[in-house]
């Protein structure tokens, strides 16, 4: 009896010393994260951004009719974006009439911001280099949030650029992580019930279940080993496995 005692308490104090850094548990789909470190593809990936820069552009696209004819509504949105932190530069579409711009000579791609026909047109925006996970995630939910309330006829709005996907995946990982494990549980007990017609089978499974998922994403929080798409699976197969 007290042994069971001793390994019960053992692994309660496990599991919540174990429980308490999943608040710190990062999702993190970088190139970096996905590359392991010193690889060729990493130094590949950082001499190409040492030359070319380092992913920072980002592409608002729209497509409509006369788009060159919503002046006020074009010069009202570029400011609105000039004034967003973290943004280094904005360039709009080469119809847009606007003053003696603050960002300095246009990149030559501004010329082809919008088609021959101005059926569709797009901003050019370059952040800031250096932009930790957060503030690229915090930059790109206040672009959408901007461009989900722009007036008709402008939107709506589509964002493309390499700070774009990693946000989207970010955010499919959280989305997996709190959407498959739940329903692996889930078929997994009623996929035992049938098999053991005994709850208390279905409970025992689970609890272990809870425990290899615990300790093992408090073990990565600990370390500080992000999450991410592929990764964000874990508590499934440990259901599975388990």
């Amino acid at each position: 009896m007290l042994r069971s005692t001793l390994i019960f308490v053992s692994v309660a104090a496990l599991t919540l010393v174990l429980a308490l850094p999943l608040k710190n548990l990062r999702v993190d789909n970088t190139a970096e994260s996905w590359l392991p470190a010193g690889s060729p593809g990493l130094r590949s990936l950082k001499a190409f951004e040492a030359r070319f820069g380092e992913g920072s552009l980002l592409l608002a696209h729209v497509s409509g009719q006369n788009l060159p004819q919503h002046q006020s509504q074009w010069k009202t949105l570029t400011s609105q974006l000039r004034a967003i932190p973290n943004l280094d530069a904005v360039f709009p579409p080469r119809f847009v009439e606007e003053d003696a711009s603050d960002d300095g000579p246009k990149p030559p791609v501004t010329a082809y911001l919008n088609s021959p026909d101005n059926a569709h047109a797009a901003f050019l925006l370059q952040s800031r280099k250096g932009l930790s996970v957060e503030e690229q995630r915090r930059l790109v939910e206040r672009l959408e949030v901007l461009f989900s309330q722009s007036p008709a006829p402008l939107g709506p709005f589509g964002l493309a650029g390499t700070m774009v996907i990693t946000h989207d995946l970010d955010t499919g990982s959280k989305e997996s992580l709190s959407r498959i494990g739940p329903l692996v549980a889930l078929a997994m007990c009623v996929v035992l019930f049938f098999s053991t017609r005994q709850w208390r089978g279905v409970l025992a499974a689970l609890l272990v279940i809870v425990l290899a998922s615990v300790w093992s994403l408090g073990l990565m929080a600990y370390f500080d080993r992000p999450l991410n798409l592929v990764v964000s699976t874990l508590p499934a197969i440990l259901a599975v496995v388990t």
